[in-house]
């Protein structure tokens, strides 16, 4: 039981199982327990469309007003990324990734972009734990960080629009070839 393992009482983690539901992560079945829920991919491909079209316009916003130091900030942050990959730390590449994408949102001058995001995206972060460990997708993903980067340096509007849809619209991509992945972590979108 949840409450003896980590010594609190049986509400609390109550509360955090009903709130998990809440958010599609757990599936909640009376007198027979509470299991991870499946991905449910129309909810992950809407949450994909709703990030590319918000990070889309928070990167425009940022080219607009971009400094160098901003664009020192985002290099500091590739380097982390970098970093990151070579040691095959998934869940700091993560942390480093959302950074990034903070960042944009930041410079742009509308934090409240990346609040949206978050609120959406926990059906994404799910399935890049499941796709980052992949071969080769952590080197895709730190070029496409590399050519967003660059299209806001050389303050290229539209490179970086492109750049950044290209990025979050891998996902999508991948979800048509689930192949090399669990079919039974995921529903279709008729809820089975």
């Amino acid at each position: 039981m949840l409450a003896q393992r980590f010594g609190v009482s049986r509400t609390p983690v109550r509360e955090a199982l009903l709130r998990l539901a809440d958010e599609g992560l757990v599936d909640i079945y009376p007198q027979s327990g509470t299991f991870v829920a499946r991905i449910p991919r129309r909810a992950l491909y809407e949450a994909i469309l709703i990030r590319k079209a918000l990070e889309a316009t928070a990167v425009s916003l940022a080219v607009a007003v971009i400094s160098p130091e901003a664009i020192e900030r985002l290099d500091e942050n590739q380097a982390q990324l970098i970093q990151a990959a070579e040691h095959g730390d998934f869940a700091a590449v993560l942390e480093i990734d959302s950074a990034f994408h903070e960042t944009i949102a930041n410079i742009a001058g509308y934090p409240g972009i990346w609040t949206v995001i978050e609120q959406v995206k926990v059906q994404i972060e799910r399935y890049r734990y499941l796709t980052l460990p992949q071969p080769g997708r952590l080197d895709i993903v730190i070029a496409e960080h590399a050519s967003i980067i660059e299209s806001m340096r050389r303050g290229d509007d539209a490179r970086a629009v492109l750049a950044m849809g290209q990025h979050i619209g891998r996902m999508t991509e991948e979800l048509q070839d689930l192949d090399q992945l669990d079919p039974r972590l995921f529903t279709d979108p008729s809820g089975r």
